[in-house]
């Protein structure tokens, strides 16, 4: 399976704990809630990680890093995206069905934890046809300028994540569930940045 920068990247942003609470001139498009917590997002990006082939010989998806936060990120000369500033950043490696291009639509988790005992038959059952993740999570702090390098992400365990609209301008609609049974459900509407 691809190495997938998703875990390293969310140890690199910085975010925090307090919830930021709605006010009357936020679009209601762009609130996530997790822990009964409402935070409005702000701002999105991407990494678009081009195609792969998760099995038989040639490249099966097209592979897409999203990112949003109700703060602000942080990129280096290169454009690569290396930190943030928020209270709450959630991520998710996105792999859409068919080589060519991202497409918009419904990804659904599927867990990669045994794809290593699956025959190429098997495997090909498993992804065909099929938009998913198997890599997203959240990062929270302990306050608003605490780096997360030493933090681990609270991954998710199930769910989906609706893409749409058209490149760089998207919606990325949650309804996920977290180690612990915890959730995270809401929308983000916005430009979405390119970082590399």
């Amino acid at each position: 399976m691809k190495t997938k920068n998703l875990m390293l990247i969310l140890l690199a942003i910085i975010v925090g704990f307090t919830s930021c609470e709605p006010g009357s001139d936020n679009s209601p498009d762009n609130i996530v809630e997790y822990n009964s917590t409402k935070y409005t997002i702000s701002k999105g990006a991407f990494l678009d990680d081009g195609p792969y082939n998760y099995y038989g010989s040639t490249n099966t998806h097209y592979d897409h890093l999203f990112y949003t936060t109700d703060g602000t990120f942080t990129y280096n000369a290169s454009g690569e995206l290396t930190d943030a500033k928020g209270n709450i950043a959630i991520s998710a490696y996105l792999s859409s069905f068919g080589a060519s291009s991202f497409k918009t639509g419904i990804y659904t988790f599927i867990s990669d934890a045994n794809d290593g005992s699956l025959s190429a038959t098997q495997l090909k059952s498993k992804y065909e046809n099929k938009s998913f993740f198997y890599e997203a999570g959240i990062a929270l702090g302990s306050s608003i300028n605490s780096s997360l390098a030493n933090i681990i992400p609270i991954n998710v365990t199930s769910g989906t994540i609706k893409v749409e609209g058209t490149k760089p301008n998207y919606t990325l609609t949650y309804d996920l569930v977290l180690v612990g049974g915890k959730t995270v459900k809401g929308s983000y509407t916005g430009e979405f940045k390119e970082a590399y």
